[in-house]
């Protein structure tokens, strides 16, 4: 009798068990009405005694991907309860505060702004939108070589709250065909940190709400003008600035720095104004377009980087006024074949008339006192250059890789101030009194 009690009881008892581990089953997910299923209620699909052998539990805080928000169960079941698509606005989910990061990376600053510091594993856009806040704050700034070699970017907008973009940021995006903006004056006032910094190196085209800019007009409130702002953005034909601008003004397709009569901006229809003291940096660099320019007498200064990757430049004349040429003023004018150096000029920069490779050869005035590093690296072209006794520096490199070049020096041998590599591989000539 003894034995056969225990039995059955040992039976019940094995039924009881498998009766409680059945009593909560179903995932949420998988419930033909598990998105909206009330806390606290049952969710089981199985009969009534099971339902009534578990109630779930669910937590107070929200989970959730990039797409939806839900509670998930604290009963140690795969259910959910409440599962919906997130509500943005702002970038932030009304319902459960979830951040849409649009693939992005961000860094918090110590002003309590962010940062875009790079794209997620996981992204696979083309088009890519910064937006204008992430977490409720402001997106301030683009690292350095936050999208170096993202080739697969065709596009990218540029919200107004940008302010600086660090260097090589857009490095390498050969892919971009397009750069879109909502605000003239904020994108001016961008401080782009190389010509690298701004994705139009590659797309060339800017977009104003989705208007090609052509005919470009600089606000009043502009108050600083980045030297890169336009960098390559070929398809510019004219050029003004609201009568009401403090500081820049507009004259012949030419944005002029009303505080020091430099030329700021030009493009492929500019007339450079006689009173003009210096052309600023970076003025026409990219401006493909350009294939011939006059530099009126007046002119000091030609700034760094002011024609740089003009590639069908063939022909500049520098009036006598010009005394320094500065870094990279030329550079990659591959189809510059001409250029008179004037009498008055005293410096020539680093770089200033690197890759011209179509310049055969040139004549340093008598007075020009500094040839800088890479003055003339990679002329490949150059076949004869005349150097002056009054040049007493000469830096690393000047005319590395120039093979076909012979140099011609009016010094009996080499000056204490030349570098020892300054000659490169060229062939050269001492004590040349014909210069």
């Amino acid at each position: 009798m003894y034995k056969k009690t225990f039995i059955i009881f040992f039976v019940l008892t094995i039924i009881f068990t498998l009766l409680m581990a059945a009593g909560c089953s179903y995932k949420g997910d998988e419930l033909p009405s598990g998105e909206n299923t009330p806390s606290g209620e049952l969710s089981s699909g199985n009969d009534n005694l099971n339902d009534n052998l578990h109630t779930h539990t669910y937590s107070s805080q929200w989970s959730n991907d990039g797409e939806y928000h839900w509670y998930a169960a604290t009963c140690s079941h795969d259910v959910v309860d409440s599962k919906a698509k997130h509500d943005f606005k702002n970038g932030v989910c009304s319902v459960c505060k979830y951040c849409d990061t649009y693939g992005l990376i961000y860094q918090l600053n110590s002003d309590d702004t962010y940062t875009v510091a790079g794209i997620q594993e996981n992204y696979s856009g083309t088009a890519l939108v910064i937006p204008s806040k992430y977490n409720g704050k402001d997106v301030t700034a683009i690292a350095a070589r936050a999208f170096e070699d993202h080739s697969e970017l065709i596009s990218v907008t540029i919200p107004d709250s940008i302010n600086t973009i660090g260097a090589f940021a857009f490095d390498g995006c050969k892919g971009l065909t397009g750069v879109y903006i909502s605000d003239m004056t904020s994108w001016c006032n961008i401080n782009f940190k190389s010509s690298q910094s701004n994705p139009l190196e590659h797309a060339q085209k800017l977009y104003l709400n989705n208007v090609l800019v052509t005919r470009l007009n600089i606000p009043k409130d502009v108050e600083f003008l980045d030297s890169y702002a336009f960098y390559n953005c070929n398809d510019i034909i004219e050029i003004t600035v609201d009568e009401n601008n403090v500081r820049y003004k507009s004259q012949d397709n030419c944005v002029i720095d009303k505080t020091t009569d430099t030329l700021t901006l030009g493009c492929v229809n500019s007339i450079i104004p006689s009173y003009v003291k210096m052309i600023g940096p970076s003025a026409f660099s990219g401006c493909k377009g350009l294939t011939s320019i006059e530099i009126p007498l007046g002119v000091q200064t030609i700034g760094y980087y002011a024609f740089e990757d003009c590639s069908n430049l063939t022909e500049i004349t520098l009036p006598s006024s010009v005394t320094s040429i500065r870094d990279g003023a030329f550079k990659n004018c591959t189809s510059l074949e001409n250029i008179n150096l004037p009498g008055n000029l005293v410096n020539i920069g680093m770089k200033a008339f690197a890759y011209c490779t179509s310049l055969t050869s040139l004549q340093i005035p008598n007075g020009t006192q500094t040839i800088d590093q890479g003055a003339f690296a990679s002329c490949t072209g150059l076949t004869q250059i005349n150097i002056p006794s009054s040049v007493y520096e000469m830096g690393a490199l000047a005319f590395v890789n120039c093979p076909a070049l012979t140099i011609y020096c009016e010094d009996a041998t080499q000056p204490i101030g030349w570098d020892k590599t300054w000659m490169g591989n060229s062939n050269v000539v001492w004590n040349n009194q014909n210069i």
